[in-house]
């Protein structure tokens, strides 16, 4: 598994050391901390047994963080805290996992337990940053762990607790040889990675591993399990329910897919209907445009639309021109009742003057009598008939 990362975002695994130093402290080692990575403090291991000081206590826990399936495997050793001297503190190294799952435990925890007694000694921090760099390589632990995703859900062991909630279970991995403890202890991880729970809470475990028959009495009031049995009889056995489950699933799949087959038959034939459809649609446009092409059915209506405008326009001047008249037709009106009033006045004042005997001035040359302009109706309906001709030809000058 490649391991260059700037920022740490895809490394699928880690180191982290926990120990005393004034109080709880983490450090992580070979590399930059992942953002994946649960908060340290949401692991550790928290006194629940009280440890002798060449006993060992291994943490197996298992969670969910932001999506990710995380698996925590780390051993803690008795240990001072580094300023305030021993008081019954511990420190050890743990291993990050996200998606994978263990399938060499015992290689893994011979390499871990370095890491651990370091820690615990109070080893230099430079030197455990090389030493995890190492160990972090593929042909370490890439070659110990899997991607979980490569096994069937039965084999895919304890759960993952979600949000912290889990049941913690103790076991006691004893033998007068402390190699054969060990190798007892990486058994019970193989059967908390691939065998179920005792129950769907149960996400956490803890082994001690002793050289010592000794009845471990638990802080947290845990009734400890002594590790024992076979675990590959027991993995052996557990192949044919297995077997019997993944031929149920892969008869669902088959009955699922063959229902797919259908769905995306009639969905194929749907989709043919469809491109018909648009074809048939696609015809009818082009169709319909060479129609409008040929007759220049969007020209014309332009125009229609133009004329129509000026017709509207012209209207408009019509009412004008209209109301001129009218109100020219009135004022002639006017004038028209001004000359038949001044042409009766007129009249009037002509017989007067004719029957007024004839007088001479007085060097006794008589006067001549002044021509007048004739005013009778006929000289009227000249003028009017004149004023009318006018008017409708400035109106044909507008209009035309």
């Amino acid at each position: 598994m490649p391991r260059s990362d700037t920022d740490g975002s895809s490394l699928p695994y880690f180191l982290e050391a926990h120990y005393y130093s004034g109080g709880l402290r983490f450090k992580h080692l070979g590399g930059p901390r992942p953002i994946w990575a649960p908060e340290p403090s949401r692991v550790g291991f928290r006194n629940e047994i009280d440890l002798r000081e060449a006993d060992a206590v291994i943490e197996f826990y298992r969670m969910e963080n932001d999506g990710h399936p995380i698996t925590w495997l780390a051993i803690f050793f008795r240990s001072p805290d580094r300023k305030f001297g021993d008081r019954q503190n511990h420190a050890g190294a743990g291993l990050w996992l996200n998606g994978y799952q263990i399938t060499d435990a015992d290689k893994l925890l011979r390499g871990l337990e370095q890491f651990a007694r370091g820690v615990a000694n109070a080893g230099e921090a430079d030197e455990l940053e090389h030493d995890a760099s190492v160990f972090l390589a593929d042909k370490f632990v890439g070659s110990y762990v899997v991607p979980t995703d490569e096994y069937a859900q039965q084999l895919r062991g304890w759960p993952y607790a979600s949000q912290g909630l889990s049941e913690t279970e103790i076991f006691v991995a004893q033998s007068p040889e402390l190699d054969a403890a060990w190798k007892q202890a990486a058994e019970q991880i193989l059967r908390l990675t691939f065998l179920p729970a005792p129950s769907a809470r149960h996400s956490r475990a803890l082994i001690v591993v002793t050289d010592k028959e000794l009845e471990l009495r638990p802080v947290s009031g845990h009734k400890a399990l002594s590790v024992k049995g076979n675990f590959a009889k027991e993995i052996l056995d557990l192949i044919p329910k297995v077997a019997s489950e993944t031929r149920r699933s892969n008869s669902e799949l088959t009955d699922r897919l063959s229902s797919s087959d259908e769905q995306v038959r009639l969905l194929g034939d749907r989709l043919a209907k469809s491109e018909a459809l648009n074809a048939e649609a696609r015809q009818s446009l082009a169709t319909l445009r060479a129609e409008v092409e040929a007759n220049d059915v969007l020209s014309t209506l332009i125009r229609l639309a133009g004329v129509v405008e000026d017709v509207k326009q012209l209207g408009s001047s019509t009412k004008d021109y209209i109301r001129e008249l009218v109100d020219t037709a009135a004022s002639n009106t006017n004038i028209l009742k001004r000359i038949e009033i001044h042409h009766a006045q007129t009249s009037s004042n002509k017989i007067k003057y004719e029957n007024t005997p004839f007088k001479s001035d007085t060097s006794g040359t008589p006067k001549h009598k002044v021509k007048e302009f004739p005013t009778g109706p006929v000289t009227v309906g000249i003028l009017s008939v004149a004023v009318i001709i006018i008017l409708l030809i400035l109106i044909l000058r507008r209009i035309l």
